[in-house]
């Protein structure tokens, strides 16, 4: 052990803080969903000290998504693009790969009406369907 010289004691030197850049060992992964659902992106990364997170959308940092998993509760096609997080810590910062998002959005669905045209009427008369 090494000692250091304080005031003419010697006392034991500190230890050295251990330090390790973060690594991601779980990619987020790309994920197609439907309109109005829950979308979850999630990391997993390791570091001493613990990692910092900060979520992308587009290349653009997203406010207040700093945790392991990024959780949209419904996905809207504004929604739709490429995610990505950055970890990090004092020894240095890695970014994850591009998670894709895919909204689905269901063609709308039309209901048959009947309608009906009287000669001489100048507009068409529109009744539900008895369905």
């Amino acid at each position: 052990m090494a000692l250091a010289v304080f005031c003419g004691c010697r006392s034991p030197k500190p230890p050295t803080p251990i330090v390790v850049p973060p690594s991601i060992s779980v990619q987020p992964q790309s994920q197609t969903v439907q309109a109005g659902s829950p979308v979850s992106f999630n990391v997993t990364a390791s570091s001493v000290p613990a990692p910092a997170f900060q979520w992308c959308f587009n290349g653009t940092n997203l406010s207040g998504a700093t945790e392991a998993t990024l959780t949209l509760a419904k996905a809207r096609p504004i929604h739709a693009g490429n995610y990505a997080v950055i970890v990090s810590n004092v020894a240095g910062y890695v970014q994850s790969a591009v998670a894709v998002l895919t909204v689905r959005v269901p063609p709308p669905i039309f209901r048959e009406t009947n309608v009906t045209r009287t000669i001489g009427a100048p507009e068409p008369v529109v009744s539900p369907d008895p369905k």
